[in-house]
This record gives structure tokens, C-alpha cells and sequence, in this order.
């Protein structure tokens, strides 16, 4: 079902939320989608999330 549009981009959305646990899971689920924009908005979380968790999630996402 994630793999329409639509859905990677409500994923996409979630990676500017407040909420770290929803950026958490959204990465997750964007690094399973594997579109070039997911990979982009990993790899900018790797670097640029507030939130240390987020961080070391989407850098280990970003090496799969």
C-alpha cells in the first residue's frame, strides 16, 4: 500500500514533524520504499534532525 505516491509522500511529510517517534518509524519506512526522495530525506535526517535517535536511525538506514 506505501508504495503509492501518495503514501510516500505523507511519509515524507512525517519527517518534519515534531513528534521524533514518528520521524523514527517514517524513516524506517521510507528506507523500505528505496525512492531516490526517501533516500534524500534520510540521508538529511542522518545529519540534520534534532533528535539524536533520528539521527543514528537514519544514518544506519542510509548505509543499507
Amino acid at each position: 500500500r506505501m508504495h503509492r505516491p501518495d503514501g510516500n509522500a505523507a511519509l515524507l511529510q512525517v519527517m518534519a514533524s515534531p513528534n521524533a517517534a514518528a520521524r523514527r518509524a517514517a524513516a524506517s519506512a521510507l528506507a523500505a520504499l528505496g525512492t531516490s526522495e526517501a533516500v534524500l530525506a534520510i540521508q538529511r535526517a542522518a545529519v540534520e534532525d534534532a533528535d539524536p535517535d533520528v539521527r543514528r536511525i537514519s544514518l544506519m538506514l542510509a548505509g543499507r
